[in-house]
């Protein structure tokens, strides 16, 4: 119900824009370019909610005075996304899903992943944090 109220304030219900077979080059467009992936990690980070910023830990800071190490736990941090096209992860399952697209009908095959892990490492190297 939501979707299909958001479809018509949209006026996408009624759109002929898009009628196939003549507009299949506009339905199978390649949205995975830089400046879509650049679009992705800027939407995906101003997305970002901090609740609670208790005795102003953040933002994190490095160097000589600030931050030396940080530990990052979990399996979550190096998870890989789920395919289920791939070979040997559950071929054709799906409902499985994974901790950047969830599953089910809605699954995405992310193209591009940055791990936790790989994200943070990245940042703190650049702030001269372990």
């Amino acid at each position: 119900a939501r979707v299909m109220a958001v479809m018509r304030r949209m006026e996408l219900v009624n759109s002929t824009r898009c009628v196939p077979p003549p507009c299949e080059d506009w339905l199978v467009k390649t949205v995975t370019g830089p400046s879509h992936v650049a679009l992705a990690r800027n939407l995906a980070a101003e997305s970002v909610v901090l609740l609670q910023n208790k005795d102003g830990v953040l933002p994190l800071v490095g160097g000589a005075l600030g931050l030396k190490t940080i530990a990052v736990i979990g399996k979550a941090s190096i998870a890989e996304p789920y395919n289920p096209n791939g070979q040997g992860q559950g071929q054709g399952d799906w409902a499985r899903g994974d901790y950047y697209a969830g599953g089910g009908s809605g699954h995405v095959v992310a193209g591009t992943v940055v791990t936790p892990l790989d994200g943070l490492r990245k940042r703190a190297e650049l702030a001269g944090i372990e």
